[in-house]
């Protein structure tokens, strides 16, 4: 499960997101609808929205509608039981998020590394 989050969710927001349009399954949403309900930025939420159709838990089902749908039923089955377990156990699951590698993060820490010239 571990590495489901650690995979498919970027940031607290992200498990937001997912966890909200997991509960009203079957709904399609507008950016703008998701934006109010998380009260986060259009653009933050357009850009996971992208990320999850890329992984398969969304789908946009008209343009610029978009619901939640598990492309596969192991997928579902992830989801299901990642909503369980934050429940249970919120702080697990979001120290899990904020404790993962971010490759951006890296880079930009890379940025600053002073190195000898010729190396």
């Amino acid at each position: 499960m571990m590495d489901f989050i650690r995979a498919s969710l970027k940031s607290v927001w992200a498990l937001e997101l997912l966890l909200l349009m997991r509960k009203c399954s079957g709904r399609g949403w507008t950016v703008a609808e998701l934006t109010r309900e998380l009260r986060a930025s259009e653009l933050l939420v357009y850009n996971i929205l992208r990320e999850f159709v890329e992984t398969g838990l969304v789908v946009e089902t008209a343009p610029e509608i978009f619901e939640y749908r598990a492309a596969t039923h192991a997928l579902d089955l992830l989801v299901n039981s990642l909503a369980g377990i934050y429940a249970e156990r919120p702080v697990r699951v979001i120290e899990a998020i904020v404790n993962a590698p971010n490759q951006n993060i890296q880079v930009f820490a890379d940025a600053f590394n002073l190195r000898k010239p010729g190396k």
